[in-house]
């Protein structure tokens, strides 16, 4: 190899590494932006000198969100989250019970910071409320005493349907029906559904507690509870089961106030902790086995 040659190839080498340089400098550039703006924050600065994030969240869904009633220990996958995000932000964090019911009211009026609550992403909820990436998917299903004899979605025909209150299971099942051919209704709009008044085919009792949908279907009021899976499971017994169908995929989100300066930041960890297989990973340790 001649003198040229050599040079040539050591002049080469000392391009890369400035070039390596460059771009981690950049990078360094890049996160010390980031950390600058969000110490700027309003939202941020409310939340460091209070030293602590409040998240709403449920506090009976055993994998999601679950308080045990005699240590008053919060634990799920939900909770995980929660605490992740408190980690990025350097401050603790204090769990307030919510449900679907009052958990976007908690929200508006700062009783909460944010909520992680198996809250479905929705083109509806987002005129209100800001949502993150989603954090996990779910599919809804019915479930119903085994002694019914209630097998799939035909059985339903003619029954009466539990459902919570400010949910989207109603309008899920009735698209889900009306799609197998099982309900017919051509004029059918989503947009003005109504669950409380349907009465195609099935028809729907809301609900505002899951301890008033566990006693009205064991004692026969209703035909089924139509749901999310992860939360039917937990009113699954030798007495229950879910029906032969899961359809209209959930996916939940971290849900903030609308225009929230936080959002922004908080999804980006959402991004990575699901591309780097943290979230799968939580899922596996707290037995929740469906996702995307």
């Amino acid at each position: 190899m001649n003198k040229n040659s050599k040079c040539n190839i050591l002049l080469g080498f000392c391009n890369l590494i400035k070039s390596s340089v460059s771009i981690i400098l950049a990078s360094v550039l890049v996160l010390n932006a980031n950390a600058t703006e969000l110490e700027d924050l309003d939202e941020y600065k409310d939340i460091k000198y209070r030293d602590e994030i409040t998240v709403g969240v449920s506090n009976n869904a055993p994998g999601l969100a679950y308080c045990d009633p005699i240590t008053n220990e919060y634990s799920g996958y939900e909770i995980d989250i929660a605490k992740l995000i408190a980690k990025q932000l350097g401050v603790s964090v204090e769990f307030v019970p919510v449900t679907p019911v009052n958990r976007m009211e908690f929200l508006n009026d700062k009783t909460v910071d944010l909520v992680i609550s198996y809250c479905t992403i929705t083109e509806e909820r987002k005129k209100f409320v800001d949502f993150s990436d989603p954090y996990f998917t779910d599919r809804v299903s019915v479930l119903v005493e085994k002694k019914s004899g209630i097998k799939n979605l035909k059985d339903l025909v003619g029954g009466k349907i539990g459902v919570f209150n400010k949910t989207t299971s109603a309008l899920a099942l009735v698209k889900e029906m009306i799609a197998q051919g099982i309900i017919d209704a051509p004029d059918f709009d989503e947009n003005t559904f109504d669950a409380e008044n349907w009465t195609n085919g099935i028809s729907f009792v809301g609900f505002d507690s899951y301890a008033e949908i566990n006693k009205a279907l064991a004692r026969n009021r209703i035909s089924g509870y139509c749901n999310d899976r992860i939360e039917l499971l937990m009113y699954r017994n030798i007495r229950r089961q879910l029906i032969n169908a899961a359809f209209a995929p959930q996916e939940y989100g971290i849900v903030f106030k609308k225009g929230s300066e936080l959002m922004p930041f908080i999804n980006e960890w959402v991004k990575k902790w699901k591309n780097d297989g943290t979230f799968h990973n939580l899922r596996e340790i707290h037995g929740i086995y469906f996702s995307d």
